[in-house]
């Protein structure tokens, strides 16, 4: 029932999206573009995941892609740092128009670009820490390596841009409960999520090792994707510390993008371990769900 909720929710964002974005282009302006832009990126996104789940589908990425030739698609490193590094391509233009446009150094104590440095510092991990040491894993297809690089070279554009350019805050927003908070929530789900990565990284032999194991240790006793689970946690504090809207849409496209692959990988794990795998470990949320 909540699958469908979530995929009707969508819906009526894809559906509002599409409209605007097909109105009269002439009066769009920059920030049109990134709002809208952000709302239909967010939008398909996840109903793609909702609809595979709904229907008994794996997305075809990873563990799911199911090459028969193991030389086959692209390698996992490889595949990792061009999906991701366009989130840095964006941002980094962005900053350096930025950079252009202040002159004045005050201009870069605004919470909006605290917000966006913890976007960016996500990423440089993601793709300089996690990617370089990815140990074994699945080669993927061209497909959908295109859909994603689609999808965050948007997404490090817009995010950055808008909360360096076009956020407002009010006086003294840094010191408020709410972006200290959200602050302490992202960095306290973004050392988990490393964490749960180193954990299921040294459960593989080598790097050629491409079997599965069943995950131990931390969240992993409760919950299944234990990682998914830190990473949505992450971009949670992201979206409180931001309080805008793109905040939110990026924390929803996440939320339906990690937990659905929670379940996936929690279904997979069950078919592959059968009665040893335990009963009582959880997919996405700890206890819940």
């Amino acid at each position: 029932m909540l699958q469908w909720l979530l995929a009707l929710f969508g819906a009526s964002a894809l559906w509002n999206s599409l409209s605007r974005f097909f109105g009269p282009w002439g009066s769009w302006t920059e920030l049109d573009y990134i709002v809208y832009g952000v709302a239909f990126n967010d939008t398909w996104v996840p109903l793609y995941m909702l609809y595979n789940r709904l229907n008994s589908l794996s997305t075809a990425y990873g563990r799911y892609a199911g090459f028969k030739d193991p030389k086959a698609g692209i390698h996992p490193r490889l595949y990792w740092t061009l999906m991701e590094i366009p989130n840095l391509v964006g941002a980094a233009v962005v900053l350096s128009r930025s950079m252009r446009e202040n002159k004045d150094e005050t201009a870069w104590v605004e919470p909006g670009l605290l917000v966006a440095l913890c976007f960016v510092f996500h990423y440089v991990l993601r793709v300089f820490v996690f990617g370089l040491c990815l140990r074994g894993g699945s080669r993927n297809p061209l497909s959908t390596l295109l859909l994603s690089t689609m999808f965050t070279l948007i997404n490090g554009y817009a995010q950055v841009r808008y909360h360096t350019h076009y956020a407002t805050y009010p006086d003294n927003y840094i010191a408020s409960p709410t972006f200290v908070a959200g602050v302490a929530i992202f960095f306290a789900g973004l050392v988990s999520n490393h964490w749960c990565d180193s954990l299921l990284r040294n459960l593989r032999k080598s790097a050629d090792d491409k079997k599965h194991y069943i995950p131990q240790g931390f969240l992993f006793e409760y919950v299944s994707g234990a990682n998914f689970f830190c990473e949505t946690v992450e971009w949670l504090g992201y979206a409180i510390a931001s309080g805008t809207f793109l905040g939110w849409s990026f924390f929803w496209s996440t939320l339906v993008n990690t937990g659905v692959r929670a379940m996936d990988h929690h279904d997979d794990y069950r078919k592959k371990f059968k009665e040893q795998y335990p009963k009582d470990r959880k997919a996405f949320v700890p206890f819940v769900l």
